[in-house]
């Protein structure tokens, strides 16, 4: 979950950085923004973790008993936390609660006459965002042998130095994985093995399989996949799967027949559904048979992953059993079968895109609108007035900016066999009020 909000958080503020506590909105929704949950959720896990559990509830239980029916200021979060740990805590709620953005540090390591140098720079821009305080573990592993050294980083530019007899094993710097922010930190390949076999949580072994991911070539790093293929956690098999899309390293028939093997049998959907979606990035091989088993899934998110690796090659076999998956309350599925019929599909599937439109959630919408205009492509222009139509409905008057942008590409992509609809397109950029979707039409 964490790693989820970090990146939900992270892929906003490549748009926007504003500081949690904002007292004007240009748009409302925008208190409902990944700033304020996923970001805010994250900040008040570093904050347990800075002043412990004991204190973190301690101080919650003391703000909510001393403000109850009244309306606070973040101060009043504040000083509940002040008066519970006796500490000034204002450089955490200045930095974290009333500045924008969030750090970005690279960390380099060097190992010389008996000590470890950590260099730490902060590399944000810092005419808009502080420099911040932070405090973090770093955790030296020399063989089998962890020590841990919390600092606190407080300059844009820092080094820090750690006493060891050897040379370490790995260095790693947030070892507890708290931070919010975005970390380049330099690691060789042997240390990230290294580090994916001594994990203490599942970041720290999540890392290395996202990392290296290019180099499954490498029989190191080909050994770290297969171990993580049985790892308790189905989490790091998903990954590991996803990471051995198109593998090329050692063994490759007993992998691929390996995959296989999870996408009948492991008892997580969505590694089932990871194991599919990689035997279909395999060029040139057959699992036809996979596919249409994984079409009789009690899993949606399986049954959806079947539907999308078979319309890379469909057959009519495959086909007959997707259309029998029709009446779906799925809404993924729909979405997969909306995608497959926007490949493969007939005039036929015309009226089965209208009937199921009211029943897709807003999230798949945007996915949903975009397949139904790159369906109608194959039809002659004057068949599709009613779609057309909904396109430009929803792409007016949705409450939801990314459905508006959805059916805005949608009637994009009938633009070049309908070039009329390129007024009407000038026209909902025109009127469009959201400034994130001004932005994305004048790239469009």
């Amino acid at each position: 979950m964490q790693q989820h909000d970090l990146a939900a958080y992270l892929e906003e503020a490549n748009d926007k950085r504003e500081p949690l506590i904002r007292y004007h909105y240009l748009n409302r929704e925008d208190m409902f923004d990944r700033h304020t949950y996923e970001k805010g959720g994250r900040v008040l896990h570093m904050l347990r973790k800075y002043v412990g559990d004991d204190a973190f509830f301690t101080a919650l239980n003391r703000y909510l008993s001393q403000n109850k029916y009244s309306a606070v200021e973040i101060s009043k979060l504040r000083v509940a936390f002040e008066e519970t740990t006796g500490e000034d805590l204002m450089w955490f709620f200045d930095q974290w609660f009333m500045q924008r953005g969030h750090p970005e540090l690279k960390v380099t390591h060097t190992y010389t006459n008996g000590q470890v140098l950590l260099h730490v720079q902060q590399t944000q821009d810092t005419l808009f965002q502080p420099v911040y305080r932070l405090p973090v573990t770093v955790t030296v592993w020399q063989k089998e042998k962890a020590t841990d050294h919390r600092i606190t980083i407080t300059k844009a530019n820092q080094t820090f130095s750690f006493l060891a007899a050897d040379r370490p094993s790995l260095v790693k710097f947030d070892s507890e994985a708290q931070l919010l922010g975005q970390i380049d930190e330099d690691r060789t390949t042997d240390e990230l093995v290294f580090q994916f076999y001594h994990a203490r949580n599942y970041l720290q072994r999540y890392e290395p399989l996202e990392l290296l991911h290019n180099k499954a070539a490498d029989a190191g790093v080909s050994g770290m996949y297969r171990n993580a293929l049985q790892d308790n956690f189905y989490a790091i098999r998903r990954t590991a799967l996803d990471h051995l899309r198109g593998y090329r390293g050692p063994a490759p028939t007993a992998m691929r027949n390996e995959i296989q093997h999870f996408a009948a049998a492991d008892p997580s959907s969505a590694v089932r559904a990871q194991a599919i979606t990689t035997l279909a990035a395999f060029t040139g091989e057959n699992y036809t048979s996979v596919y249409q088993a994984a079409l009789r899934d009690s899993s949606y998110l399986v049954e959806a992953a079947a539907v999308a690796a078979i319309a890379k090659a469909p057959t009519p076999a495959s086909f007959q059993q997707i259309t029998s998956l029709e009446n779906t309350t799925s809404s993924a599925l729909v979405v997969a079968i909306a995608e497959f019929y926007a490949k493969v599909g007939t005039m036929e599937q015309y009226a089965w895109f209208l009937r199921r439109l009211p029943d897709v959630t807003d999230i798949d919408l945007y996915s949903y609108l975009q397949s139904f205009g790159a369906f109608m492509v194959q039809m002659p222009v004057i068949e599709r007035e009613k779609g057309v139509k909904a396109l430009e409905s929803l792409a007016r008057t949705h409450p939801q900016y990314f459905v508006r942008l959805g059916a805005y590409r949608g009637l994009l992509t009938l633009v070049p066999s309908n070039p009329a609809l390129k007024e009407t397109l000038r026209d909902i950029r025109d009127k469009e009020k959201d400034d994130r979707l001004k932005t994305y039409y004048s790239m469009m």
